[in-house]
């Protein structure tokens, strides 16, 4: 969160004029000295929640979700994205249950006889009323 912090301030500054980069970079250390442990544990609490509600969004929509913490994670999310995308199949069927009732409807996906295959895919949809 500190060095979040710190990049959108020497952003902010770089874009700026000399006489304001010097003006946010005193403001800049006169906030964090008034920036309280309990304030950046709170910041920290929230990305957390965002963090798994984006997770389960992924989860339930059949996707994953890695975040981006250090720099020299990218290419290996890079990679398994490509991986990902080169592995994909699209299928389709028509329901037995016609309604458009605008329901849940869960949905199983499986290789018949390959228990050992891994599928993923989203669990559900619903039937939208017309």
């Amino acid at each position: 969160m500190t060095a979040e912090d710190e990049r959108a301030v020497t952003t902010w500054a770089e874009a700026s004029s000399p006489k304001l980069k010097s003006i946010l970079l005193a403001q800049d250390e006169q906030r964090r000295k008034k920036l309280a442990l309990e304030v950046m544990q709170a910041r920290i609490e929230q990305e957390l929640k965002i963090q798994g509600a984006l997770v389960e969004l992924a989860r339930l929509s059949g996707g994953w979700s890695e975040f981006l913490e250090t720099k020299t994670q990218a290419a290996d999310i890079y990679n398994r994205i490509v991986q990902d995308l080169n592995q994909r199949y699209i299928i389709g069927y028509y329901p037995i249950n016609k309604d458009h009732d605008g329901k849940r409807r869960r949905i199983t996906i499986a290789v018949k006889d390959h228990l050992d295959y891994s599928i993923t895919s989203r669990k559900s949809y619903y039937a939208p009323e017309p």
